[in-house]
């Protein structure tokens, strides 16, 4: 009664190439997946980087900032003068 898959199964059989198939399909679904993911992880990386750029600017700009207002300070006073 169940003869007939023996003949789909084993080694040479119609099931074992469809599966070798299916899994090939399914390695390929995997890798594409998996290249998306790298995508969007390096597109989060470029956006964090980006972010710690323009905080570090913005600190750099406020240690100017306060250089010259303490050298404008001390050109201004009278310990400049003596």
């Amino acid at each position: 009664m169940w003869e007939f898959l023996k003949s789909l199964g084993g080694e040479n059989g119609a099931l074992g190439g469809l599966g070798s198939v299916i899994g090939g399909l399914g390695g390929l679904y995997g890798a594409y997946n998996q290249q998306k993911m790298a995508k969007n992880n390096f597109n989060l990386q470029k956006e964090a980087f980006n972010y710690n750029k323009m905080l570090s600017e913005e600190e750099r700009k406020r240690r100017d900032m306060t250089d010259r207002a303490i050298n404008q300070a001390f050109a201004n006073s009278t310990l400049s003068k003596m």
